[in-house]
């Protein structure tokens, strides 16, 4: 069982720690002193309960006889000439000690009873988690590999089924018979119709011909109105400038004149 493994562990780690610290002590042996000999760590005066209450007693008394008799100054000592008390330095009775130490036990064990009641009843749990989840899984994957099992089937069947359909039109095909495969035949129009469509096209030509006369009559209209502007613009400007260089020099005449009259009169 768990226990017993490890408790069989423990005990192993027992011994090799003692194996160890065997030979590091034969290795290192303790230092040998006088004073370290003699003393010891145990205690060597036991007092006795009824010895120590008998010295008690007996401090009391003392004390008592003390105080009655002599002067009221002097009935008590200082605390340095008194005697020391005595104190109960062990305990005779210890079953309140066992009692604790039993109750201690007792829910260390119970705890570690409840922690391995834990621990098996988890390993339980997860066993049967395991178990479940395997069970589970193992369903989905039967379930998965009948789809697609039965998705194969589907499959093949149209497959087989697109086969024959193509074999069944390559066949009806090669079946039929291999004859005209230009555009369909049309009956030959009459000669009226002709007659008609080229008496419309002559219509139609004559209209462009007198549309394309009439605009180039109008842009050979525009363009000479426009030059006619032009030259008009032109003249009008050339004898505005004349009359201002005729301007210009009768006024530079009659300046002169009116010069040569000063330079007389002088």
């Amino acid at each position: 069982t768990v226990e017993a493994q490890r408790h069989s562990m423990n005990q192993k780690r027992r011994d090799e720690m003692l194996t160890q610290m065997g030979e590091e002590r034969q290795q290192q042996p303790p230092r040998v002193d006088p004073m370290v000999a003699a003393s010891t760590h145990k205690y060597p005066y036991v007092y006795d309960s009824q010895q120590a209450m008998g010295i008690a007693a007996e401090a009391g008394t003392i004390r008592q006889l003390r105080d009655s008799v002599g002067d009221p100054s002097t009935r008590q000592y200082p605390s340095y000439l008194e005697k020391s008390k005595a104190y109960l330095s062990r305990r005779m009775v210890d079953g309140h000690v066992k009692q604790a130490m039993q109750q201690a036990i007792a829910e260390d064990t119970d705890a570690l009873a409840s922690a391995l009641r834990q621990r098996r009843q988890g390993a339980q749990d997860l066993s049967e988690g395991v178990a479940l989840n395997d069970a589970l899984r193992l369903e989905n994957e039967i379930a998965q590999q009948q789809d697609r099992m039965y998705n194969r089937q589907v499959l093949e069947e149209q497959v087989a089924e697109r086969r024959r359909r193509h074999e069944a039109e390559v066949q009806a095909e090669r079946g039929r018979d291999g004859g005209y495969f230009g555009p369909d035949e049309k009956q030959c129009a009459p000669h009226s119709q002709g007659e008609e469509h080229r008496r419309i096209l002559l219509a139609q030509m004559e209209v462009e011909r007198q549309r394309r006369t009439e605009s180039r009559e109008r842009r050979i209209k525009m363009e000479n109105l426009m030059l006619g502007n032009a030259i008009d613009s032109l003249q009008k400007e050339a004898m505005e400038e004349q009359d201002k260089v005729q301007r210009n020099r009768e006024a530079l005449k009659y300046m002169w004149q009116h010069q040569m009259k000063h330079r007389e009169l002088r």
